[in-house]
């Protein structure tokens, strides 16, 4: 027999006895399960991440194919977050000519609906 530190005696002869062998078992299997569960939500991430870097491209894409000022505004309202106040001095400051804040809009409601009809027109070429 051999003698436990806490006081308990081994009745197996030095093997772990049954209650810590289970408890052991029990942790590698809990260890197993993280493990997995831990491995499904990095395949998840990466396939978000996946998805977003392509629906990212498709709307650079877009952006890339309005006009200069359109694409100004564009970028300055959603990208930089900018808002209009700054957005209207950068435009008289980029275009040399002042522009109202309704203009502005104006042409940022312009540009998202070209984006939509590129978009739809894009879509309807491939299904062909």
């Amino acid at each position: 027999m051999k003698f436990f530190p806490s006081g308990g005696i081994d009745p197996s002869g030095g093997r772990p006895s049954g209650k810590i062998s289970k408890v052991t078992e029990n942790a590698g299997i809990q260890l197993a399960e993280a493990r997995q569960r831990d491995q499904e939500k990095i395949a998840r991430t990466l396939e978000e991440i996946e998805n977003l870097q392509e629906k990212t491209l498709k709307i650079e894409i877009l952006v890339d194919l309005l006009g200069e000022e359109e694409k100004f505004v564009i970028l300055k309202y959603y990208l930089a977050a900018l808002p209009w106040y700054v957005i209207t001095s950068d435009y008289q400051k980029t275009f040399g000519s002042p522009i109202s804040r309704i203009s502005l809009k104006r042409k940022k409601k312009k540009a998202l609906k070209a984006m939509a009809e590129t978009r739809d027109r894009a879509q309807e070429i491939i299904l062909i």
